[in-house]
């Protein structure tokens, strides 16, 4: 949450955890146990579906032991991930969130 506490209707959380800008020090680090325990679980996969830099979301992806991280591409963060999706200007997350799947499962694919 980009705001320095979250909002109400964040305040029942019911499966998901979050963090606001009062879990982030002042190096952008995110500081919070929820974060400390999301980077240290062993996913199978992390999407990272942001559209743009968001410094302590980049933090959380380069911590977190997931085996297979996919996002989108840019030469800066070419690296942060297994597989980039590179999409055209202005395209939006549905269309991302399409071709995400459409490559995932072309890899998932069982002949």
């Amino acid at each position: 949450v980009d705001q320095k506490e979250a909002p109400i209707y964040h305040m029942h959380k019911l499966e998901f955890d979050y963090f606001d800008q009062s879990d982030i020090n002042w190096f952008g680090k995110p500081k919070s146990d929820n974060i400390k325990n999301f980077v240290n679980k062993d996913f199978d996969i992390l999407l990272d579906m942001t559209q743009g830099e968001y410094l302590p979301l980049n933090y959380v992806l380069k911590q977190s032991r997931a085996k297979f991280k996919v996002g989108p591409f840019s030469e800066e963060r070419e690296y942060d991930f297994d597989l980039n999706i590179e999409s055209k200007r202005n395209q939006g997350l549905e269309e991302f969130i399409k071709q995400v799947n459409y490559f995932l499962n072309r890899i998932n694919h069982r002949a």
